[in-house]
């Protein structure tokens, strides 16, 4: 992986590169040299990751990453919706159980 890719992910995921770097214990000037690298080192690439909360697959955009990234959002919204379903089905069981009285 480039800098260049790398830096494309840390801006694509909303982080700060220097939150990031303070988190890795490296001074941002230093953490700022990563982005004009042909190569970066794996070690790096893997705490990256791991501070983003995704995979390795996904940081170097494997095919099957993406697609899993998707169904876990997709899955992650639908347990919030049903959520509220049940919040809102727990409201109106009381009300109608205060209506009984």
């Amino acid at each position: 992986m480039t800098g260049k890719e790398l830096q494309t992910i840390i801006i694509r995921s909303g982080k700060t590169q220097k939150e990031l770097a303070e988190k890795l214990g490296m001074h941002p000037t230093q953490w700022r040299t990563y982005f004009g690298q042909d190569d970066i080192k794996s070690g790096i690439i893997e705490k990256v990751a791991g501070l983003l909360g995704v995979t390795m697959a996904e940081m170097y955009g494997e095919e099957g990453s993406q697609g899993d990234s998707r169904l876990m959002e997709m899955i992650q919204s639908r347990d919030r919706q049903l959520d509220k379903s049940q919040e809102q089905i727990d409201r109106l069981i009381r009300i109608i159980e205060k209506m009984k009285q």
